[in-house]
């Protein structure tokens, strides 16, 4: 089940359903001097994505704004529910925001704690509920007029890690500080803790699939969790030398795709034992990934971005962008959208070839 008809967060994926660029790119139009802070994310043609003090819905086939909303810092990726986006403020803010997608109209906000407590990654949308993490606190809140519904405390502050909710359970991972991470799972019908376990050294996204919780760790371990009990098993993937804080996870339903710093590996986790599908080696840090059926998106911080075939690993296109970025491409049909994060400060639209 995923939890937002175009997300599956809890795959570690925005698109399962959506297929970009297959070949070689022409570039469509770029904006420069433009700071993004955040993944920029493409819904129903329209890219929406946020600049420090800024959140936009611009046109991917122009580059024209098409509105523009006022926020004190930086904002998470958006979710959306019908004509609601919603997203939460961080950096010098702790607010959930709901405005209408079309025309950026401000429909309620909800003040959830201090500046200092940022919301902590994108938020989940679920039976008229939007679940959010802040500070210590996970709350719900209604879609309807965005009031608190419920609040569950936990002892130590959350990590800037997402949430995920299968099975009336949610998975939160804390952190009283760095690498003495711990994950939490919380009844949210009975609403009390039914266990947490240590999980040190945490770098990447949580996903939920074959029926387990998966993460990397900064030792470039896979650890798995079985969810009903806690228990957690961890494999080496990649011999390092050095601490690795690049790391991310994706599943499309048959493949687990594994980046860890320089790499991209994809392992079939439907069969035993699981079966290397191939693993690529990039000449710079590989950002987070985007995975269609047929196609692996990602950008780079030196090396452009690149399309990978799902199942061989194999090229289909390679731009040689000097843009620099950890973000995911922005992806819709014959589209993509890489915007950087380092001094560029530039966001540009390619498409195929004809």
């Amino acid at each position: 089940m995923s939890l937002q008809p175009q997300f599956d967060l809890k795959n570690g994926n925005y698109f399962l359903d959506v297929e970009g660029p297959k070949k070689k790119l022409k570039k469509n139009w770029t904006k420069t001097n433009f700071e993004v802070t955040a993944d920029p994310f493409i819904y129903e043609g329209i890219l929406y994505m946020a600049t420090n003090g800024s959140f936009y819905a611009i046109n991917t086939e122009t580059g024209d704004f098409i509105w523009e909303y006022n926020i004190p810092g930086n904002a998470t990726l958006p979710i959306f529910n019908n004509n609601y986006i919603i997203f939460g403020g961080y950096y010098i803010d702790c607010t959930l925001y709901a405005l209408d997608k079309n025309t950026g109209k401000e429909i309620w906000t909800c003040r959830l704690g201090p500046n200092s407590a940022s919301v902590l990654a994108e938020p989940i949308c679920l039976n008229n509920l939007i679940y959010v993490f802040t500070g210590k606190t996970i709350y719900s809140i209604s879609l309807e007029n965005g009031k608190k519904t419920n609040s569950f405390k936990l002892k130590k502050k959350g990590a800037r890690i997402n949430i995920i909710i299968e099975d009336n359970k949610l998975y939160a991972t804390t952190r009283n500080q760095l690498g003495k991470e711990e994950i939490e799972c919380i009844d949210l019908q009975a609403n009390e803790l039914l266990w947490q376990i240590k999980t040190p050294n945490i770098g990447s996204n949580l996903i939920y699939c074959n029926q387990h919780l998966y993460y990397l760790n900064t030792n470039a371990e896979l650890c798995e969790i079985n969810p009903i009990t806690g228990e957690m098993n961890s494999s080496k993937i990649v011999e390092v030398k050095n601490r690795v804080t690049n790391l991310h996870l994706c599943y499309n339903g048959t493949a687990l795709y594994l980046c860890i710093g320089y790499h991209i590996i994809a392992f079939n986790i439907t069969t035993s034992p699981w079966s290397l599908l191939w693993n690529f080696h990039s000449n710079a840090t590989i950002g987070k990934m985007v995975i269609t059926k047929e196609v692996v998106y990602f950008a780079t911080m030196g090396n452009g971005f690149f399309g990978l075939n799902t199942t061989t690993g194999k090229e289909l296109f390679h731009e040689n962008s000097e843009v620099r970025t950890k973000f995911s491409c922005a992806i819709s049909p014959n589209k993509i959208i890489v915007a950087g994060s380092m001094s560029e400060l530039e966001l540009t639209a390619y498409s195929e070839k004809k």
